[in-house]
């Protein structure tokens, strides 16, 4: 009981962080808010992925506040529609090699709206979101010059004000560890409509995940991505370097 508890402490204290430095930016950095009220332009060309422990808080929170069978709705629906981006269907790749074509897929996904973005451009699971979106614009800036925010003092188009967090780098380090100690699947990552179906319906998740109702992109995980939260891992990609070393090196440290 108390070695699993751990994980979920570790992340709560994760969240806590993160809403705090968010906090900071807006008080202190930006004399203002940091995103544009029904803006969403950042979700509609991501769809974020999230640790198997923080689909589990998920569902605790989205339980909590009533809204757990509509989002596991939505995580259905996105599950089964037929993507353009992912045509294929090869079942799980549990343990099994992933082909190129498949990560392309992947990739496209991953590059398409969130499922939880609503008509009227707010996050339908905003108090649950995953840890990546809690740190874009805080602790990784936004360089791509999609985001419509007047910029501050001190502020370009591509160089936006962030919040250095190296104590939150730490936590997550720790989180690793403490999740690989209890419940080593808990740092699995992938997609999070697919992790949060998982998480509160598993029986149905397998049930359509075996009789192959899901593009395979849609399910395939990793150990631990962390979706670039840190503002290093997206200037050493900037600088050419490989994206499965640079997403992957906090759990080495």
């Amino acid at each position: 009981m108390y070695d699993t508890l751990i994980p979920l402490l570790v992340l709560d204290k994760i969240r806590q962080g993160f809403d705090g430095a968010a906090l900071y930016l807006e008080q202190d950095l930006l004399k203002g808010p940091s995103c544009i009220d029904g803006c969403g332009k950042c979700c509609m060309v991501n769809v974020p992925q999230m640790t198997t422990i923080e689909a589990i808080y998920a569902v605790s929170v989205l339980t909590g506040l009533g809204r757990l069978g509509e989002t596991l709705s939505i995580c259905e629906d996105w599950l089964l529609n037929r993507s353009s981006e992912a045509p294929s269907y090869e079942g799980m790749m549990a343990g099994r090699f992933v082909p190129s074509f498949i990560h392309a897929e992947h990739e496209a996904l991953s590059r398409s709206r969130c499922p939880f973005l609503t008509k009227d451009l707010r996050c339908f699971i905003h108090e649950a979101r995953p840890m990546a979106c809690r740190a874009f614009g805080v602790t990784v800036a936004e360089t791509k010059g999609i985001c419509p925010r007047p910029l501050a003092r001190g502020e370009t188009m591509f160089s936006r004000h962030i919040v250095n967090c190296d104590n939150l780098q730490k936590d997550w380090r720790l989180l690793w560890k403490a999740c690989k100690e209890a419940k080593a699947g808990w740092v699995v990552s992938g997609f999070a409509p697919a992790m949060i179906l998982r998480a509160g319906n598993e029986p149905r998740f397998r049930a359509l995940a075996d009789s192959n109702q899901i593009a395979t992109a849609k399910i395939i995980g990793g150990d631990l991505d962390t979706n670039l939260m840190w503002q290093y891992q997206a200037d050493r990609l900037d600088a050419g370097e490989s994206p499965d070393l640079v997403v992957s090196e906090l759990k080495l440290q």
